[in-house]
């Protein structure tokens, strides 16, 4: 065959070959509830050749049990190519240019398997007028099964046991191809085992609750099976641990408390990233930092005494107790560094990734703690591990004699959040920014004034003409005016932060400030100005602009200078100065001006 286009000349081999022999192609054998795959057929010539396509041959798909075509119970169906369920449907096998317009339905080359319940079925190929069939392909329809805990699928999952207080287990099925639902075992059919090694023996579940006992460590393998079709089923790979073999430490919960907002205008080169996982050994105390005036949530973290330190799932239902210890009241003052906020012992929540567990409560946390800073302060808080057969959260108080099996304190550090200390002068601007003044040949320094925190901070800013940012915090004012945005980050807290926005501007006026306007002979008096910027916004700091200040012997009713060039006197460049005055007949009145 030739085709020509343009100058290009395009030659084409074709091959004519009677077919011999059909399959069936598919890259899958199971297929879950609700999902759906292509299949198609596959045709070959004598010399088992492939043929490039079989459309307008007509084929014949079906679909049977495994006891025969006229079972009650249908495990799937057969969809053509254009079905509008396929539209609006994730496909698996296929690539996007699968879907045709040219169907001709389920007698195309290609068709749908969608399953509809678990079982087994067999599909079927025959060529229509051709005589040829394709070998029966087995598919087991299955459940999208998920055994929970873990909250997400692992291959390993460390748990914790202890004697006494079993562990239960939930399994969850998708319905729909989004929700997943609770398997009820005894109706809905399933069954709950175990397997174990020599050494964990010990250990068992309940077949219909999923109640799990282990009193030793070891491997362990849970599996839920549905009762009428084994090859549906699910399995989780455990490793037992036992409260001797764990350090237990105490937590934030990620993402319940966010640290201070931030304005649009944040640096995004200056926001700081969160630090990776220390190397250092997880059983040592590390304080853990908080703001005063946030809600925390605290709850256990596990991982076993041996590197590399694998962490360790705490089950929800195995008691905790949670005890105040030194320092909880503050030297001073007597307040109490923190306060339970909800002292009820059971809590449900739903995981931040909702796409994995939607709507589904997946603890109901003895183990968790929500407390608020009221008081800034060092304190400890103990939690123990507790072999009793009720859990019990006691938020105040001493745990029981011989309650608890292993203690493990943590230190908290209690810090004020970090802000601005702004003079009087600053509070006649009305909002919250920092304004420094321009100067054609004198350059501004400001530090700027934080307080809170631990008092060791880092400040960064994007490159701007308008200021520079010095070590210590120290702005250098630049020859722009403009506005940019300072991040302020404690060093030991980095969820302790501040944005400052600097404005840089050109001066405009000078006042006076309201001071005595008489003073008796050799005393003195001060005078001050404030120095406001085109915006009439008062500036922080102006001791750097060249201001001049002289005293002129006057009368009471005229400004004339004094005849003597003795009498004037001009002072050091700042925005204050003191005055003495000379004789009872000379009024001491303050005239300034601004070299610039």
């Amino acid at each position: 065959v030739y085709a020509t286009d343009g100058a290009v000349d395009l030659e084409c081999e074709v091959f004519l070959a009677r077919l011999v022999w059909v399959q069936i192609l598919t890259i899958t054998r199971r297929l879950a509830v609700g999902e759906l795959h292509v299949v198609r057929a596959q045709a070959f010539d004598d010399a088992s050749n492939v043929f490039t396509s079989l459309h307008g041959m007509a084929f014949e798909w079906k679909l049977r049990g495994a006891s025969g075509e006229n079972e009650k119970v249908k495990f799937a169906e057969l969809l053509a190519m254009d079905d509008p369920v396929a539209k609006l449907s994730k496909l698996s096998g296929c690539s996007p240019d699968t879907l045709v317009s040219r169907s001709t339905g389920l007698n195309d080359e290609a068709v749908l398997v969608r399953g509809l319940r678990p079982g087994r079925v067999f599909l079927h190929l025959t060529m229509v007028n051709e005589g040829a069939s394709a070998d029966a392909v087995e598919l087991l329809i299955v459940d999208d099964l998920r055994i929970r805990p873990p909250p997400t699928p692992m291959a390993v999952l460390w748990i914790l046991v202890n004697k006494v207080t079993p562990i239960l287990f939930t399994g969850l099925h998708k319905r729909g191809g989004v929700d997943w639902v609770e398997i009820r075992p005894k109706s809905d059919g399933f069954r709950w085992s175990c397997t174990a090694t020599a050494e964990t023996g010990g250990c068992a579940i309940g077949a219909l609750d999923g109640a799990f006992t282990c009193a030793v460590p070891g491997e362990i393998v849970v599996a839920l099976t549905d009762a009428e079709f084994a090859e549906n089923s699910a399995r989780q790979a455990l490793h037992a641990v036992i409260p001797e073999e764990v350090h237990v430490g105490v937590r934030l919960r990620r993402g319940d408390t966010q640290p201070p907002p931030l304005h649009e205008g944040c640096p995004p080169s200056c926001i700081p990233t969160p630090e990776p996982p220390s190397s250092d050994d997880p059983t040592k105390d590390i304080p853990i930092y908080l703001i005063v005036g946030h809600t925390y949530t605290v709850e256990l973290a596990a991982v076993t005494l041996e590197r590399p330190w694998p962490r360790v799932y705490l089950p929800q239902t195995l008691p905790v107790a949670f005890q105040w210890s030194a320092g909880l009241k503050s030297g001073g003052s007597g307040k109490p560094l923190a306060a339970v906020v909800d002292r009820s012992s059971i809590h449900r929540f739903t995981p931040a990734d909702r796409s994995i567990l939607p709507d589904l409560a997946y603890t109901e946390p003895p183990n968790v703690l929500r407390f608020r800073v009221t008081e800034n302060g060092t304190f400890t808080l103990t939690s123990c591990l507790v072999l009793k057969s009720d859990p019990t959260v006691m938020t105040e108080g001493t745990a029981l004699p011989g309650s608890c099996v292993r203690t493990f304190p943590q230190t908290f550090v209690a810090e004020h959040r970090l802000r601005l200390e702004r003079g009087a002068a600053e509070e006649m601007n009305k909002d919250s920014s920092v304004y420094l003044p321009l100067h054609t040949t004198a350059r501004q320094r400001y530090q700027l004034p934080i307080v809170g925190g631990s008092g060791a901070y880092d400040c960064c800013a994007e490159p701007n003409p308008y200021f520079e940012v010095l070590q210590g915090c120290t702005l250098q004012v630049g020859d722009r005016a403009g506005a940019a945005a300072v991040l302020v980050t404690d060093r030991r807290n980095s969820d302790n932060r501040l944005l400052v926005q600097v404005v840089t501007e050109w001066p405009g006026t000078l006042e006076l400030l309201p001071a005595p306007r008489e003073v008796p002979p050799e005393k003195s008096l001060t005078f001050e100005i404030l120095v406001r910027g085109a915006s009439r916004k008062v500036f922080a700091q102006a001791d750097a602009l060249p201001l001049s200040w002289t005293i002129l012997p006057a009368g009471v009713f005229s400004m004339e200078p004094a005849p003597s060039p003795k009498a004037g006197r001009e002072t050091a460049t700042t925005t204050t100065t003191t005055v003495t005055a000379g004789g009872a007949t000379a009024h001491p009145l303050a005239h300034l001006t601004h070299s610039a």
